[in-house]
């Protein structure tokens, strides 16, 4: 009999693993949730990656030497939108079978220091992995927000001039001058960095 683990992956190099991909590491399934490459005291190449626990929610940072290899998870992506939260967990419906899906908020792939940028109806992309069922789910790329409140800056300068800024949902960026208070703007939500208006 094979490991308590049995999902079909394909075997890649760690230099290759992607943030957002599904990995089976000590016989559990872990989301990458970030990815390093350093080097160790005699100049040797490392890769660190900081993973989440699909079962317990439980973070680790891992070192590999670049020529290791883990098995990477198939898997495929669908569209829920963005319920409520109630505690620590997230609710997200299916918009063709109108199914309630319940996951924990610690599977927002890039940390829960992104969950401010989700917003209500928002729609977002689920991972699943054959057998293991949900395992995280992301944030749209690019979204518009409400540009809340804004200090403007004192004294001109030559270049491009850029200010603090506070959105609706409390999230602060850094937007250009001209950009004013009730302005809509369109964020990329990974950096939360300002991309234009909307």
């Amino acid at each position: 009999m094979f490991g308590a683990v049995q999902y079909q992956g394909i075997k890649t190099a760690v230099n290759a693993v992607r943030k957002g991909q599904t990995i089976e590491f000590k016989n559990s399934l872990w989301v990458v949730n970030g990815k390093e490459h350093g080097v160790m005291g005699r100049g040797s190449a490392l890769v660190k990656l900081e993973l989440r626990n699909t079962t317990n929610g439980s973070k680790c940072v891992e070192r590999f030497q670049p020529s290791d290899s883990v098995e990477v998870k198939q898997a495929h992506l669908e569209q829920y939108q963005y319920l409520y939260t109630a505690g620590d967990r997230v609710y997200l419906l299916n918009q063709e079978t109108f199914e309630e899906l319940e996951l924990e908020k610690s599977a927002l792939e890039g940390g829960e220091k992104l969950f401010p940028m989700l917003e209500d109806n928002m729609v977002v992309t689920v991972q699943f992995i054959e057998s293991a069922g949900p395992v995280a789910f992301r944030l749209p790329p690019q979204h518009v927000y409400t540009v809340e409140s804004c200090t403007d800056v004192v004294g001109h300068s030559k270049g491009a001039t850029y200010k603090p800024a506070t959105l609706t949902n409390g999230c602060r960026v850094t937007i250009p001058d001209f950009v004013k208070a009730g302005d809509r703007i369109l964020v990329d939500t990974a950096e939360m960095k300002y991309i234009n208006r909307a």
